[in-house]
């Protein structure tokens, strides 16, 4: 029994699919969504794939699980690590002062930015992040190691990076890190902004899962049970906490500079409205034989949600994407996006409204109006269930083991709230033990749709991102408990207003 859901599985793999047949067509592409306060993996997928049933088919390079397997250097997604270190070493506070000319001089060597042609200037560290400046960054780097030598490299082992994580997958790598004693200036500058160092994507997810969890790091867990035929739990695994890294109080300042980064900074393509959601971008220049090669990079985006209570953490890798743009936060924050809303809605995170949109709601003066689903032929507490999902009351009349009536029948448009008379009977020949009628999904969320269709005990089979567009069976259709509703979702489309 694994820790993967099945439904927030297919949200990372459609949006793979997807992110592979796009503009940017990268050679290869991972997702994984890690639960922080378990270390549960919800999702991991990468592409391209392979049939395992026919792996001679396919290149020797995509059988690898390159999520746990490959390393690669992470730019500047490992900020995060440098920033929860210097924050918890008491060597940065998120207002102080930096100056960015457009590079940092380290040992005879100059670290650029990436907007060195346009340098940010005076900018506090919140505003570092946010504008993701390795000058600032690397200045942070020098000065933990002046504190203490060694400390940046402690903090380092600590999160986990140089070893296996201890996940329980085949072909794990240990990542790749230069020998302390071998450091130099120069290094520690590169390795403060995520290059000079190679990490696996599951070594990420984990340390950057430890921010979210109170800075408590988890080890990743794939497995939940081991049973036999019979349905017999042989052996049970619980999550395991390896260390505390950073304190709850360094942790929730920097979630809360992370949530600036995708409100104001690089990760803006990320934000969902509705929720507090924080991350980092990355984009590195992929290394090679005889030093970094020319127009190859590695987009990445890792984030979390909700900022101040996190449910869900996200990594999204492009390896060598195509054109431009190439930066992660231009390909790899829509898929993050993407992914993290509908697993928020689906696992009913709820949403966190500000101020002004409750105001705007509440002077609008609507009322939801819902569709009333037919429960007829259900038990009543399966009937009390789905209605309540609705936003429904149920009033139950008579006695009997199913409902062979109701009024409002099904399908009508009442408001949210309103009373549902349901009549009890044992049933007749009319009614087909078992039998069920399809509800009408229109414009719910994946979430809606999947604790509806379960309450009937109806299986999802979901296409697209978004609200409901589509559904088949029709709404009113009658099928057997069990059986599955292929249900299709779209983003609505953004209606521009053209001007005179």
């Amino acid at each position: 029994m694994l820790t993967i859901d099945e439904t927030i599985q297919y949200f990372a793999e459609r949006e793979l699919d997807k992110a592979m047949a796009g503009p940017s067509m990268p050679k290869r592409a991972t997702v994984i969504v890690m639960k922080p306060k378990t270390g549960e993996i919800l999702a991991l997928a990468n592409r391209p794939g392979y049939d395992s049933n026919k792996y001679g088919e396919f290149a020797s390079e995509n059988w690898r699980n390159a999520a746990v397997s490959n390393t690669y250097e992470p730019g500047s997604t490992f900020k995060i690590i440098t920033a929860a270190a210097a924050l918890e070493e008491g060597v940065v506070k998120p207002e102080d002062r930096f100056y960015d000319p457009g590079y940092y001089s380290v040992g005879g060597h100059r670290i650029k930015c990436w907007r060195s042609y346009n340098p940010h200037g005076s900018q506090s560290f919140t505003e570092v992040m946010e504008n993701s400046c390795n000058p600032g960054f690397v200045e942070v780097g020098l000065k933990m190691e002046d504190k203490e030598k060694g400390i940046f490299y402690k903090y380092i082992n600590a999160f986990g990076f140089g070893g296996k994580t201890g996940v329980e997958l085949p072909g794990e790598a240990n990542g790749i890190m230069i020998k302390e004693e071998n450091l130099k200036p120069i290094n520690i500058g590169t390795i403060s902004i995520g290059q000079g160092i190679a990490v696996t994507p599951i070594q990420l997810i984990t340390a950057v899962s430890a921010v979210a969890n109170g800075g408590v790091l988890m080890e990743p867990q794939i497995v939940r049970q081991v049973v036999d035929g019979d349905n017999n739990v042989l052996q049970d695994f619980q999550p395991k906490e390896i260390r505390r890294v950073i304190s709850e109080q360094t942790a929730e300042t920097e979630r809360e500079i992370l949530e600036s980064v995708v409100s104001k900074g690089t990760g803006r393509n990320a934000y969902i409205p509705g929720y507090r959601v924080g991350g980092k971008t990355g984009t590195a220049q992929k290394a090679g034989s005889g030093g970094y090669l020319a127009g190859k990079y590695v987009a990445s985006f890792i984030g979390m949600a909700p900022v101040n209570d996190p449910e869900i953490v996200c990594l999204v890798i492009m390896d060598e994407p195509q054109g431009y743009p190439n930066q992660g936060g231009q390909i790899a924050a829509p898929v993050f996006k993407a992914v993290v809303e509908d697993t928020l809605r689906y696992l009913g995170v709820v949403s966190q409204y500000t101020v002004e949109q409750e105001e705007n709601n509440k002077a609008a003066g609507q009322e939801k109006q819902v569709s009333v689903p037919e429960v007829i032929n259900l038990t009543p507490e399966e009937a009390e269930k789905v209605l309540k999902i609705e936003g429904l009351k149920a009033k139950i009349k008579g006695s009997g083991k199913v409902v062979t009536s109701q009024t409002p029948a099904g399908m009508a448009k009442v408001k949210a709230g309103s009373e549902v008379i349901l009549n009890l009977g044992e049933g007749d020949s009319s009614l087909v033990p078992g039998a069920v009628t399809v509800p009408d999904l229109t414009g719910k969320r994946v979430r809606e749709v999947a604790e509806l269709l379960g309450a009937m005990g109806l299986k999802l089979n979901p296409d697209g991102h978004g609200q409901v567009v589509r559904q088949e069976p029709v709404p009113g259709t009658k099928i057997q408990t069990g059986q599955e509703v292929k249900v299709f979702f779209a983003e609505e489309e953004t209606q521009e207003t053209l001007g005179p």
